[in-house]
């Protein structure tokens, strides 16, 4: 989807779409394509791989934190 696309499905001001995109850009978790049909409008798509290994990341986290909130 493009930024303008994400902006009017969620609802979102179009600066929070941007900022959020060059968040995910900045983590890999999404990667920015051009539009051959208006080059003014990148697309941008999930990185799935990077997804799933980010959620591996995050249970494994929350196992840990749970593992030692029951130690103290």
């Amino acid at each position: 989807m493009c930024p303008q696309d994400l902006a009017k499905t969620s609802g979102l001001a179009m600066r929070t779409v941007t900022l959020a995109l060059k968040t995910l850009l900045t983590g890999k978790l999404c990667r920015r394509t051009p539009n051959l049909s208006d080059m003014r409008k990148p697309l941008y798509h999930i990185d799935s791989e990077k997804l799933r290994e980010y959620r591996r990341n995050a249970e494994i986290w929350r196992s840990v934190a749970h593992i030692h909130a029951a130690i103290r």
